[in-house]
């Protein structure tokens, strides 16, 4: 079976995007490391790791992603029940979706070009 696009999402996206919240959180809104861990449901390690850019780094997203990044971090910072919330909004987002896309039609021959499967079905 082929992979599935929830998976790149998984494995690449989901990586990415909470390191760039923690990374807003942390450097931009003084945010304690360990309390960026709470919040997010994340070990101290892990966050270490995104801020030393050794997981999460293999996306990067454009501009636009990034200032929405940086609107689910002030949200964050002045409720912190709405992590989930956040993170969730941005992996809705169509210009998220469309790197989800292409990092799965990069990994999998068998993805047609010009898939569309996953905003057809709003699958994640």
């Amino acid at each position: 079976m082929a992979v599935l696009p929830q998976e790149i999402q998984v494995w690449y996206v989901l990586p990415a995007l909470r390191r760039e919240l923690a990374v807003a959180l942390i450097r931009r809104h003084s945010m304690p490391q360990k309390k960026v861990a709470s919040i997010m449901g994340l070990s101290g390690g892990a966050v270490s790791q995104y801020l030393s850019s050794k997981r999460g780094t293999s996306v990067k997203f454009a501009g636009d992603v990034i200032k929405e990044i940086e609107v689910s971090a002030r949200r964050i910072r002045d409720d912190s029940s709405v992590a989930m919330d956040e993170l969730i909004r941005l992996s809705g987002l169509d210009r998220v979706k469309q790197v989800v896309c292409s990092l799965h039609m990069g990994s999998d021959s068998s993805v047609a070009k010009g898939c569309d499967v996953c905003f057809r079905h709003r699958a994640f």
